[in-house]
């Protein structure tokens, strides 16, 4: 059995880098979820995938005023989560582009 031995370069970890922020940046832009409250004209946002890690809190009265929170564990965990999602796929197509070089 041939042990498997994929070297991690600096190209490798700057496309991770890229991809974790790329991943984090699009559950921020194309997931929300929109949540009423028990007091009409008050509704809270809540951005981020699969950890909604961005609260914001809407009152449409006359004037529409919003209040932001960060959740730092949720973001913290999504950025986790994308970077190990990012290195598997930079492993794999490394590994991938050797095993064809090699046949």
């Amino acid at each position: 059995m041939q042990r498997l031995y994929l070297p991690l370069t600096l190209k490798d970890l700057v496309y991770v880098v890229i991809l974790t922020a790329v991943f984090t940046f699009f559950s921020f832009i194309l997931f929300v979820r929109v949540e009423p409250t028990q007091i009409e004209g008050i509704y809270v946002f809540l951005y981020g995938l699969p950890f909604p890690w961005l609260r914001t809190e809407a009152h449409v009265s006359i004037w529409f005023v919003s209040e932001s929170q960060i959740l730092w564990a949720a973001l913290v965990s999504d950025i986790i989560l994308y970077f190990l999602l990012s290195l598997t796929l930079v492993l794999t197509i490394s590994w991938l582009a050797t095993k064809f070089r090699q046949a």
